[in-house]
């Protein structure tokens, strides 16, 4: 690495006195000497530096300011620092910090220096790999326990093998000493999955409060919402949602001010025989009394006595013009939260589509 080549180190006081005449202004270094510099590091194990290729380096600057090397010691040293973990393109900093602990008669504390993490194309995680902000990350909904659950299977291999971990269990299992040395790649689709994950165990009446602002964000008033009904369409909705601002993309099915039909929607109810199907059913159900999540089985039943459909050529145009989507929560627990009423109104609606 680049070092200095000690061009200063014996100057005469006029020459000294000649350079700051002229305005220069001098940094002050620490002689480096020569030899090894030994240090343990808790990831990579037994360091060794030679102190004859790091040079006299700076500890304070032209500017009066202390540099990073300098101030960092002094620092932890102050604050009683036992354990300095950090990414490992600071270990290249660990000698020239040891040989001021040293200098200083000073305690080292312990160092760990763990891999960088790195994106899918294997460079170094930016931007340009998605959210790097926690702040991100909430607003897109993810979970803190989540987040952090996925972080810390980063480069570390739980020695039970379980992938779910509580804060609690984290530090009764994680060690330092057992983080890989090698660097691993951010996979935004794990941490999707994690989340997807506890958004199902989340509890109902936890997550209603928790959506709250999403639900808000996506232009629903819910000051008067029915808080028991809202748990209701959020357990059938959970099982659909990875990231909590998705919310938005299915309120359409539950409240009418959202509600439209996509364009794929659109094309499966021009079908003739999906159009032939919905009349079918909609005979089905205005003959049906109003229904609950107990009658939910014979209510489909009946529609595929009725259509003489079954399977995806019935709940594909039914998924359509009831909830105006292709995808979505099981339509089988859907429609006990949507009513009879609702049905009937918006399978008039889908076989009015051109």
């Amino acid at each position: 690495m680049p070092r200095y080549d000690g061009k200063c180190r014996s100057l005469s006081s006029e020459e000294i006195a000649k350079m700051e005449a002229s305005g220069l202004h001098p940094v002050l270094r620490f002689p480096a000497g020569k030899g090894p510099i030994l240090f343990e590091d808790l990831i990579h194990g037994k360091m060794n530096f030679d102190s004859a290729g790091i040079g006299d380096f700076i500890i304070l600057r032209s500017d009066g300011m202390a540099a990073y090397n300098f101030a960092c010691v002094v620092d932890d040293h102050s604050m009683n620092i036992t354990h300095v973990i950090r990414g490992e393109d600071h270990l290249s900093n660990t000698p020239r910090q040891i040989l001021l602990y040293q200098a200083m008669s000073w305690q080292p504390p312990l160092f760990a220096h763990h891999p960088l993490i790195l994106g899918p194309d294997r460079s170094p995680l930016s931007k340009r790999h998605g959210a790097t902000a926690v702040s991100q990350y909430r607003e897109e909904g993810f979970l803190p326990e989540a987040l952090e659950n996925y972080l810390i299977l980063l480069g570390w291999t739980p020695p039970s093998g379980q992938e779910m971990f509580s804060i609690q269990r984290m530090a009764e299992e994680f060690s330092v000493k057992d983080v890989s040395k090698s660097a691993p790649v951010f996979d935004r689709k794990k941490l999707e999955w994690l989340n997807s994950v506890y958004i199902r165990e989340k509890e109902e009446g936890m997550l209603s409060e928790i959506l709250i602002p999403y639900i808000q964000k996506a232009g629903i008033r819910t000051d008067q919402l029915d808080r028991q009904w809202l748990k209701q369409v959020l357990h059938v909705l959970k099982e659909n949602i990875v990231v909590l601002s998705q919310v938005g993309e299915y309120l359409g099915i539950f409240f009418d001010e959202k509600f439209s039909f996509e364009e794929g929607a659109k094309t499966l109810l021009r079908d003739p025989a999906n159009r032939e199907t919905l009349r079918s059913a909609l005979g089905a159900v205005e003959a049906w009394p109003e229904f609950t999540s107990s009658e939910q089985t014979s209510l489909l039943s009946q529609l595929e006595k009725k259509t003489g459909r079954k399977g995806k050529s019935l709940y594909a145009p039914l998924r359509a013009a009831v909830t105006g989507k292709t995808k979505g929560p099981e339509l089988v627990k859907t429609l006990p939260l949507l009513g009879k009423e609702r049905i009937i109104r918006r399978i008039k609606m889908a076989l009015e589509i051109t």
